[in-house]
């Protein structure tokens, strides 16, 4: 299964970590996965402080893909800590 990462910048120590956590996460799945994109994006929110999204997209095959989305709500998040957002978002896939 090939893991695209994208909105991380160059920080590998938390690309192995969001790469660990989706392979775990879809190794459950009957159908082996053929490609996970996890997208990591800091909006702007309506009040104009930080708001950080999580989305992930899973290809099967034969199948229709799988997407989940998370805006998570701890402050950790919303300052810009993405390690939060994996933790809560990874294990929805």
């Amino acid at each position: 299964m090939r893991v695209v990462i994208e909105g991380l910048g160059e920080d590998r120590a938390l690309r192995t970590l969001v790469n660990g956590k989706v392979a775990a996460s879809l190794g459950r799945l009957h159908v082996p996965a053929t490609t996970a994109r996890v997208q990591f994006a800091n909006e702007t929110s309506a009040k104009g402080g930080p708001a950080a999204r999580c989305s992930i997209t899973v290809d099967l095959p034969r199948r229709p893909e799988l997407h989940a989305n998370s805006r998570p709500r701890a402050p950790a998040a919303r300052s810009g800590n993405f390690r939060t957002a994996v933790g809560r978002s990874v294990p929805c896939a």
